[in-house]
């Protein structure tokens, strides 16, 4: 590899320092970490449904050759975690989970098998991927706090946790790889940025950091607790 990880391979680069960030809220997750590894595991399969977005929405260079590839895994993986992190740690003294693996795989199937079908009919009805994927993913957020409002506070701080990191990220990978941008299809954008970062991304960021907690609370069977003398308990 005779370029800079950066330059040769932008979005490796962007999923390692996601990756790297993972492992650091890892370490300082204390009793929360089994349910952040959970959280990243259920997370890292979505990066399969990447095809969607080759080449439409962009093309990345990747290290293999395929529609999906190791970095599209990595950046699911951590992307799940930290998010759960994110949402967790501001609630960390009102949540309650009771992780039952049997129940959790169920209804993580179950919305799997729900969303991604009807991601894959608004391709096959002519909606650009990215717009899908927004239109699913607020599908989503509507049925889960339809079915547990009581998850609220999960929703909105996810959205605005998970949305102002990725951006920085972003931003930071921007600076350091003007042509970063290049890997997308610069048609299929809107061509709006926010310090160089497509707007498509940030909506993306803000959604998925509003849906995915709402997603695995309910797999987790999260409960929370309002009241301030709440000591916080895990059922792990």
């Amino acid at each position: 590899m005779n370029e800079p990880l950066l330059s040769a391979y932008p979005y490796l680069f962007i999923s390692l320092l996601l990756l790297a960030l993972f492992l650091l809220l890892f370490i300082a997750a204390g009793d929360q970490r089994r349910p952040m590894l959970w959280s990243a595991l259920l997370s890292a399969p979505y990066g399969f449904l990447s095809i969607i977005f080759v080449p439409d929405y962009w093309n990345p260079v990747r290290i293999g050759e395929w529609g999906a590839g190791i970095e599209d895994i990595i950046f699911s993986f951590a992307n799940g975690g930290i998010v759960w992190f994110l949402v967790t740690w501001p609630l960390r003294n009102r949540l309650s989970l009771d992780i039952q693996i049997k129940r959790m795989l169920r209804r993580y199937l179950v919305w799997t098998a729900g969303g991604t079908p009807l991601g894959l009919f608004l391709l096959f009805m002519g909606s650009d991927p990215m717009h899908g994927v927004l239109l699913v993913l607020s599908v989503m957020i509507v049925v889960f706090l339809w079915l547990r409002s009581e998850l609220w506070p999960l929703f909105l701080v996810g959205a605005v946790s998970f949305g102002a990191m990725y951006t920085v990220t972003c931003i930071i990978a921007f600076s350091l790889n003007p042509d970063f941008l290049m890997q997308w299809n610069i048609q299929a954008l809107s061509g709006y940025y926010f310090f160089g970062v497509p707007l498509e991304e940030i909506a993306w960021s803000i959604a998925f950091g509003a849906v995915w907690p709402l997603l695995v609370a309910y797999a987790f069977e999260t409960r929370i607790s309002f009241r301030m003398n709440n000591p916080g308990k895990f059922c792990l």
